[in-house]
């Protein structure tokens, strides 16, 4: 009588019984453990809470004998049980109790729709608390809990060494309008965001200490692109030196007079004839 589901269970998945869920020899492995007689008789879906918040591991079975975990122990017994809908979802939205939540995420991705898989499971994939995870040979191993919702939805055996019930892709139940669409690449993690302000901050220090330092800018010369108000500059004017220069006033006629008159005397002592045109230039200078 211990080991039946409760009258009241409705079929899952086609099955009339939700412990057939699990394989035949795992579950009369887990009516044969000692946990399962002495810790899960008599439990109900508010008394298992305690059970499951005790819990210090997830995993299936382990060791030679394939033993199974405690963890597998609740999920059989939940299965069992076959709770209320609601109760499953305040397992798997209270954040106190990491080993509660990932129970309830197991159970439901052994029993509900998919809809209800994607909906319910995907905002723990934000979740990253640690937790132990007992391996087949009986190890341990640290874990996360987004690790371990990610196989329950991305895997076979879901992580846990059980056979999953088959389930559509997300991009399927996009396309049918079951789910809504998410972004091209796929499940977006919370921290994108941070990644890539991260990201970026990093490229801009690399690019800034790459690039050589800043010169002052110099002021503005002749011919460096900008435009010159050259209609306002007048044109310039050459001038010849003998224009500026000073002139000197024109010799008197008196003067040229007195050196016509020397030359034409040392010319007479050389024997030489006198300037042509003097005499009349003398006598207009007289004139004058």
């Amino acid at each position: 009588m211990a080991n039946r589901t409760t009258a009241f269970a409705s079929a899952v998945h086609n099955l009339t019984d939700p412990q057939a869920l699990l394989p035949a020899p795992l579950k009369n492995r887990i009516h044969a453990a000692r946990y399962w007689k002495e810790q899960c008789f008599g439990l109900s879906a508010e008394s298992l809470i305690d059970k499951a918040v005790a819990l210090e591991c997830v995993g299936g079975t382990y060791g030679g004998a394939q033993t199974p975990s405690r963890f597998m122990c609740l999920v059989l017994k939940l299965l069992q049980l076959q709770p209320e809908h609601e109760i499953i979802v305040e397992y798997i939205k209270q954040d106190d109790f990491k080993y509660l939540r990932l129970l309830g995420a197991t159970y439901l991705r052994l029993t509900a729709a998919p809809k209800q898989i994607y909906t319910y499971l995907e905002p723990l994939l934000a979740d990253s608390r640690k937790v132990r995870i007992v391996r087949t040979d009986g190890t341990y191993e640290l874990g996360f809990v987004d690790a371990v919702v990610d196989d329950l939805l991305c895997k076979e055996d879901g992580g846990v060494g059980v056979g999953m019930p088959r389930m559509p892709k997300r991009w399927q139940l996009e396309e049918v309008d079951i789910l809504e669409k998410q972004s091209p690449v796929g499940r977006v993690s919370l921290i994108d965001e941070d990644l890539r302000e991260l990201i970026a901050e990093r490229e801009a220090d690399a690019v800034a200490a790459e690039a050589p330092a800043k010169k002052p800018a110099a002021p503005p010369q002749e011919g460096d692109g900008r435009p010159r108000l050259n209609f306002l500059k007048r044109p310039k004017t050459t001038t010849n030196a003998s224009a500026t220069a000073p002139q000197e006033p024109p010799p008197s006629a008196k003067h040229i007079m007195n050196d016509i008159a020397i030359a034409n005397e040392q010319r007479a002592k050389l024997g030489l004839a006198p300037l042509k045109g003097a005499d009349d230039w003398l006598e207009r200078a007289g004139d004058s």
